[in-house]
């Protein structure tokens, strides 16, 4: 996949902004939108990397041996945000910022994350803990991925749940207004739904 810039739907108009063979994906757009973030796998190994957003020559921003994989910005617009397991004990990841011209990265104070957005204020953070099973549709189970809230500064944690619902939120975005997106998969009796039952066995 190559990163593309599409325009406004008026204007129907679409840019390629790279042209590697290799295998790109995850694009996001700094805050002003003058660059964009996305994970490629270049040189044998998945990496982040931004272009500028009106097209040119892509720059590495890591070089760890193990997979990063940008995930969004901070809300200033000087460092992305992506996740890796560069320093887990075992196979989960954890989320880190590092500078657009690529300086040493930044652990985010959280001890397991995968997907991640600031507020526009940076004073929140919703995440992820971890990948979960996005591709089978209608998981119910152990796994299921569950959203939580981080206040920054007071390094306090608030579990986003829906008590009726116990599959996936994934990849949660903020949006200016403070509302936070993310997708998922609920159904119409979501509340008498039961782990392994008619509906979830449907889809898998």
């Amino acid at each position: 996949m190559d990163a593309t810039e599409a325009g406004a739907p008026q204007q129907g108009r679409v840019r390629r902004l790279t042209s590697h063979p290799g295998v790109e994906g995850g694009p996001s757009f700094s805050p002003d939108a003058s660059l964009v973030a996305f994970t490629g796998r270049y040189e044998g190994n998945t990496d982040v990397y931004v272009v500028p957003a009106g097209g040119g020559l892509p720059k590495r921003l890591t070089y760890h041996p193990g997979v990063d994989r940008a995930v969004g910005w901070t809300p200033d617009g000087k460092r992305v945000l992506f996740s890796s397991g560069r320093d887990s004990y075992s196979r989960f990841m954890r989320l880190y910022t590092i500078a657009a011209d690529g300086v040493h990265p930044e652990m985010v104070p959280l001890p397991i994350a995968d997907a991640g957005s600031y507020s526009a204020d940076g004073a929140r953070m919703a995440f992820t803990r971890h990948p979960g099973v996005w591709s089978r549709k209608h998981y119910r189970g152990s796994y299921a991925v569950d959203l939580w809230l981080m206040d920054v500064a007071a390094k306090k944690f608030t579990r986003l749940a829906d008590s009726e619902y116990k599959g996936n939120q994934l990849w949660p975005m903020y949006g200016r207004n403070g509302d936070i997106y993310f997708v998922a998969d609920r159904l119409a009796n979501e509340k008498g739904i039961v782990y392994g039952g008619p509906e979830v066995m449907k889809s898998v």
